[in-house]
């Protein structure tokens, strides 16, 4: 974006911020009344106060944040912003998990992971794994939009992927997994809505003979390798939070065990339409906790197990 402004510009700002002082020179300071002074009732009526003209407020920018709040008064939070495209493209971004172009192949348990989350997981379990605070410390912002630009721009593929001269610091790589699982990015969540109130339940206290947490979550969570619709959710949650439980193993370095992880990353994983619900916290408690014990156990409960999701694949598709 060209930002630089051309002579009749610059004059014309020029006359308007000298019309603006000269305004505001004219106007008598001595009969303006005081905030403070109750006791003069000639100063019941204040004068009308100068108003910087709109133009003049655009150019400073202070019209921005009301142009964008009216804007997106209303979006979903699922929905990306429609104001900021970042300068990237929709070839891997803002599209659904498992969409045709944002994986590479159809080989192994992961196949239907992006392709971005495989490279920018890698570079961090790589060499920045010892970085402290890593998923708590923001990444700026814009650092991060130039990798997602740069990788927009330059991805043939993962083998010979290269940052170039960019210099990543591990709490960028660690804000563009963040930012691609959020919904600035993904249209609908990884973890899908209607399974929410069914999470919560499976976290909540049973019975001594009932299931561990962890099985109970299990048991909700088949109900995606099941859908066809729904299997790059399955396998794009199990490989995040396997490479989540690479970053917990090195909280003696990092400082970021499950609990810190869960914290920081439960508005990602579980956005929701009403914010303030984050507040209770007994809501927000649920919802850590189940992130928790998908970090903690995600080997189990992500475990292969064909023979039974055949056989609920076929009673899916009977009820359906």
């Amino acid at each position: 974006m060209n930002t630089s402004l051309k002579d009749s510009d610059t004059e014309s700002l020029h006359d308007m911020s000298t019309s603006v002082a000269a305004i505001s020179n004219k106007q008598d300071v001595s009969s303006t009344p005081s905030q403070f002074d109750t006791q003069n009732p000639k100063n019941s009526k204040s004068r009308p106060r100068f108003t910087t003209p709109k133009p003049f407020r655009e150019f400073l920018g202070m019209e921005k944040s009301q142009r964008n709040s009216s804007a997106l008064k209303g979006a979903s939070p699922f929905a990306p912003n429609p104001l900021d495209h970042g300068g990237y493209s929709d070839r891997f971004f803002r599209r659904e998990l498992g969409e045709e172009g944002t994986f590479e192949n159809l080989e192994g348990p992961h196949a239907l992971v992006p392709v971005f989350l495989k490279v920018i997981v890698s570079a961090i379990e790589s060499s920045s794994l010892d970085f402290e605070g890593l998923y708590r410390v923001p990444a700026d912002s814009k650092k991060r939009s130039h990798l997602l630009k740069h990788f927009d721009e330059t991805f043939k593929n993962s083998s010979d992927f290269d940052f170039g001269d960019l210099s990543i610091a591990p709490n960028t790589l660690a804000g563009c997994v963040s930012w691609f699982l959020s919904p600035k990015n993904l249209p609908s969540p990884i973890i899908p809505e209607y399974l929410q109130d069914e999470l919560i339940k499976a976290i909540g206290p049973a019975q001594e003979s009932a299931p561990s947490p962890s099985e109970r979550i299990r048991e909700v969570l088949l109900d995606l390798p099941v859908r066809e619709s729904r299997l790059a959710n399955w396998q794009s949650l199990r490989f995040i939070c396997r490479h989540l439980h690479c970053v917990s193993q090195k909280s003696d370095i990092n400082k970021m065990n499950c609990r810190n992880l869960a914290t920081c990353l439960c508005p990602t994983f579980f956005p929701l339409k009403d914010p303030t619900q984050y507040q209770s916290e007994s809501f927000s408690g649920d919802l850590i906790e189940i992130l928790i014990c998908l970090i903690q156990h995600h080997d189990s409960i992500f475990r292969d197990d064909p023979k039974r999701i055949k056989l609920m694949k076929q009673e899916y598709l009977r009820k359906k």
